[in-house]
């Protein structure tokens, strides 16, 4: 069984990835149809929560995984923008559209001492947390559930948090903003996100070269990778 290899989003890593997506934010990036691109296929054997990853028939990570966020390339970097969320529908309404790039100033761990700290601002409820650098709203506090890529895309599509809908599977680009790589078990600010468990979770985004393949994030070390789309791993919502 092949486990997946783990990308971490280092300083010097950071820099060049973020700068560039930042500086292009106004380009547009390759879109994968929800409807299209391969199925969630895999051994049928389920895959645990944990970052240890499970394996399956299809080869997870890839030797060349550096690859701006969001960039159309033609390796397996990957790519945010083949996130088979264009306005699609997961069962309670239109998706909005994720960011495949980053249309924004990418936030720094402050214990990091970059520019660009970032800054967090918990709603009254305690329910939602804005991110005063990005403009991202999160849902704060996680359910206990495991999800393959759909399910996770449909929870999303239809939490309602605070009375407030329009809720969805973030892109990569939009869940690595918020990873404290300073830190670890977990990789975030857990004043922000309290209780975050040290669980891989899901993005929105889908390997360029192989639809069935989606992103994680997983946050007990910040690292990310790439995985049959039919395993069950944790969510977080965004808008």
């Amino acid at each position: 069984m092949m486990r997946p290899r783990w990308f971490r989003p280092g300083v010097a890593i950071l820099a060049a990835l973020f700068g560039a997506a930042a500086c292009n934010s106004g380009l547009g990036a390759e879109q994968l149809s929800q409807d299209g691109g391969g199925g969630t296929g895999g051994s049928g054997a389920s895959g645990g929560t944990s970052g240890a990853g499970a394996g399956g028939s299809r080869a997870s990570g890839g030797t060349n995984n550096s690859g701006t966020d969001g960039a159309v390339g033609t390796d397996d970097s990957g790519a945010d923008g083949a996130s088979g969320l264009d306005g699609g529908n997961a069962g309670c309404g239109t998706i909005p559209e994720p960011n495949a790039w980053a249309r924004w100033v990418m936030p720094n761990p402050v214990r990091s001492g970059l520019p660009n700290p970032a800054s967090y601002t918990v709603s009254a409820s305690g329910n939602q947390v804005t991110d005063n650098v990005t403009g991202l709203i999160w849902q704060r506090s996680v359910d206990s559930g495991s999800y393959t890529w759909e399910d996770a895309k449909q929870y999303c599509s239809c939490l309602t948090i605070d009375g407030v809908t329009g809720w969805r599977l973030p892109s990569r680009i939009e869940l690595v903003s918020i990873v404290d790589w300073t830190t670890s078990r977990p990789s975030i600010d857990s004043n922000a996100f309290p209780n975050t468990p040290s669980d891989s979770f899901w993005t929105s985004s889908m390997l360029k070269s192989d639809a069935g393949l989606g992103w994680l994030v997983y946050f007990e070390t910040g690292f990310t990778t790439y995985i049959d789309r039919g395993y069950p791993y944790r969510a977080r919502c965004v808008r």
